[in-house]
């Protein structure tokens, strides 16, 4: 008769050097150009939107993958280490989950019974894995995932609440899943400029407080929170967290 085996560690040999990020916003708010500043990015692109690649010409990029090909092919060989990068990025969870709810309901156009449930879970097991590709044993990888998010507003002149445009329980509790959590916000400032008077977008991203998120003790709450990032880069975003972890992976290749 066997067992499954276990490993038992000390707690010196569980510090990770990578790290996970879910970048939530509105449309066209920086979340992909923010993912794109990482250390030696591979973009997995299944959000329409590109522009932001064309100026960062060096990006890695899998333009418009299918599900099952991501599924069956990409986090496989990122599991083995085969894939040459350091972060790991999912642009975005939102057009992903679409393209994964589709895929189950084929040519109907709802659900049927119980397949609405079966969609969000098969969809949580599958972020997990793809979460914990920060842990890999063989090639570890920063992970950032983009998400786009609705604004609703609780009353006329009440606080503006955000809620991930995701599928069934995952949109309850997709933020616990990660380290940290970013809003992206744009905003429209007037500024002058050789005596002329210009509107000109400006970008940034706010770390959500712990205690608005049901977050499982990720390696960074505790830092410097909640932080504003402006503008909303790699570098800034260890510059305003107060973080002393760099996020350099340790590739071990068997």
């Amino acid at each position: 008769m066997t067992t499954d085996p276990y490993l038992i560690k000390r707690g010196t040999d569980l510090q990770e050097s990578c790290t996970s990020v879910l970048a939530q916003g509105r449309g066209k708010s920086g979340k992909t150009t923010f993912a794109c500043t990482w250390p030696d990015p591979l973009i997995i692109s299944v959000d329409p939107n590109r522009a932001p690649f064309a100026t960062f010409p060096d990006v890695q990029v899998i333009v418009a993958p299918t599900v099952g090909v991501i599924e069956s092919r990409i986090l496989p060989d990122l599991k083995a280490g085969k894939i040459e990068a350091r972060t790991v990025v999912l642009d975005s969870l939102s057009f992903f989950s679409d393209h994964w709810a589709d895929r189950l309901m084929g040519t109907r156009t709802s659900y049927a019974q119980g397949q609405g449930q079966q969609a969000s879970v098969s969809l949580r097991r599958f972020m997990l894995q793809f979460i914990e590709l920060k842990t890999s044993p063989n090639r570890p990888y920063n992970i950032v995932v983009t998400c786009h998010d609705a604004p609703r507003s609780e009353g006329e002149d009440g606080p503006k609440r955000i809620e991930p445009v995701t599928i069934g329980a995952l949109r309850e509790s997709i933020a616990r899943y990660f380290d940290l959590v970013l809003l992206f916000e744009k905003e429209s400032r007037a500024v002058t400029q050789n005596g002329k008077a210009e509107i000109v977008d400006a970008y940034k991203a706010r770390t959500i407080a712990p205690d608005q998120h049901r977050v499982a003790g990720g390696s960074l709450w505790g830092r410097k929170l909640p932080a504003v990032i402006e503008p909303p880069t790699y570098q800034q975003l260890r510059k305003s967290v107060g973080l002393t972890v760099d996020f350099e992976p340790k590739v071990v290749v068997k």
